[in-house]
């Protein structure tokens, strides 16, 4: 059988939250009632002023954090409860990468690569 690809509104989405929300202790809105959806194949990112809830967002959609209310999927699993199984399937930058000022961009790069257990061999030459 050949693979097919499915496009438009034939493919699930990749991300899909319908009334997202999270409040902390305290009362402090940080998500309020987030409706989104992200097609299959999209490049998508959170762009905002600080104390906006771009990070608390993505921490939900990982699965890092539960929502107060409303509803999470990715890839078509409900989060947090397939965090096992989603979170080996994607990657996401939460918070700017930690970047040492004394070594090069390559020995930076090797550093990230080393502490990655799956990390290509070839790649720590």
């Amino acid at each position: 059988m050949e693979p097919t690809s499915v496009t438009g509104e034939e493919a699930a989405p990749v991300i899909a939250t319908r009334g997202l929300t999270k409040r902390y202790r305290g009362g402090q809105l940080a998500v309020d009632g987030l409706d989104l959806t992200v097609p299959a194949g999209s490049v998508f990112g959170f762009l905002g002023p600080n104390g906006s809830g771009k990070t608390t967002t993505i921490r939900m959609l990982m699965g890092l954090i539960e929502p107060t209310s409303g509803t999470a999927h990715v890839l078509g699993r409900p989060m947090p409860g397939a965090t096992r199984a989603v979170l080996p399937e994607v990657g996401a930058l939460i918070e700017g990468p930690a970047l040492y000022g004394f070594l090069s961009g390559r020995d930076n790069l090797l550093r990230y690569d080393s502490a990655d257990p799956a990390a290509d061999p070839r790649t720590r030459r």
